[in-house]
């Protein structure tokens, strides 16, 4: 029984030693920055020319911020596990732009059915997201005269997860 404790024990400090070695690691291709700001940058992403596995996975790293470089995009985050980056999108003004889309069809990646945030703020505002004419969902907001406050559903900026079509093999 003492045998099989010590084993335990053993292999629980083995586990914890190997997960902080594997946290320690650059993920970024030998020669490569894998940070920019406070957002991890690993490969197949990469920061700058040649460090990442192709103009998609570009990352371009301006004042801390990162950008997916193809796309003009803030960069939130990259989650390798399940194969999402984040990314800001602009918030569209109704005094300044009524339509915004961004095609995706020619890109490795698509938009995430999981973990979107689909955001309208402000009163009087009518949203629909829709893909080639068909109406995906929709809100709106409405104020009352007596309203000194705006209503916001869901979150003060607007946020999308990309997934990547195609699995990648990390070396």
């Amino acid at each position: 029984m003492k045998l099989l404790q010590a084993y335990h024990i053993l292999l629980v400090t083995f586990l914890s030693l190997t997960a902080t070695s594997i946290a320690a690691l650059n993920f970024a291709k030998p020669g490569c920055n894998d940070t920019c700001g406070k957002v991890r940058i690993p490969y197949p992403f990469g920061i700058g020319a040649n460090c990442s596995v192709n103009k998609w996975y570009t990352i371009d790293c301006n004042s801390s911020t990162p950008y997916l470089s193809a796309l003009n995009l803030e960069v939130v985050g990259v989650d390798l596990e399940n194969q999402t980056i984040s990314v800001n999108m602009q918030k569209l003004s109704a005094c300044s732009q009524t339509t915004k889309s961004m095609d995706l069809a020619s890109s490795p990646f698509l938009y995430s059915k999981s973990h979107n945030k689909f955001v309208v703020e402000g009163c009087d505002n009518g949203v629909i997201l829709g893909d080639h004419g068909s109406v995906l969902t929709g809100c709106s907001t409405a104020c009352s005269n007596h309203t000194t406050t705006l209503p916001l559903i869901q979150t003060t900026h607007v946020s999308a997860s990309i997934a990547v079509k195609r699995q990648f093999l990390i070396i």
